[in-house]
């Protein structure tokens, strides 16, 4: 079972990370391309930042499972630990931040890019204090 738990932690993880690069690549893509081209590629960013929304839900509910079965419970974790907690939740933050905004009928506002680039420092925040916290 908790193997079971740590694959699909990783393969969400996998996915929530790559769909942040994939939209920060299609973005600058998007702004050297033509009107009518701009409309598909924020069609298809708006369904990577869904699925990658998606695996942030599954990266919460293995870990939250993980640490159950792993560590029964949330008590004699290190700081490490818990800055990689703050690190997903301002990462839950802003990807909740950016469907309510993509949720739109409007075009996304220009403060998508500065979420996106927030929503990955603070994914990479959260995997390098999960080598830290999982490592010593």
């Amino acid at each position: 079972m908790i193997e079971l738990l740590k694959f699909l932690h990783f393969v969400a993880l996998a996915v929530a990370i790559g769909g942040g690069v994939a939209n920060m690549a299609a973005s600058r893509q998007q702004a050297r391309s033509q009107a009518d081209v701009k409309q598909a590629f924020a069609a298809v960013q708006k369904n990577v930042a869904r699925l990658s929304a998606i695996s942030l839900a599954v990266l919460w509910i293995t870990g939250i499972a993980l640490v159950y079965a792993i560590y029964a419970g949330w008590s004699g974790f290190t700081a490490a630990f818990w800055i990689k907690i703050a690190a997903v939740v301002a990462l839950t933050v802003v990807s909740a931040s950016a469907q309510i905004l993509m949720a739109r009928k409007a075009p996304p506002p220009p403060i998508i890019r500065p979420l996106g680039l927030s929503g990955m420092v603070s994914a990479l925040l959260s995997v390098l204090f999960a080598v830290i916290a999982f490592t010593y």
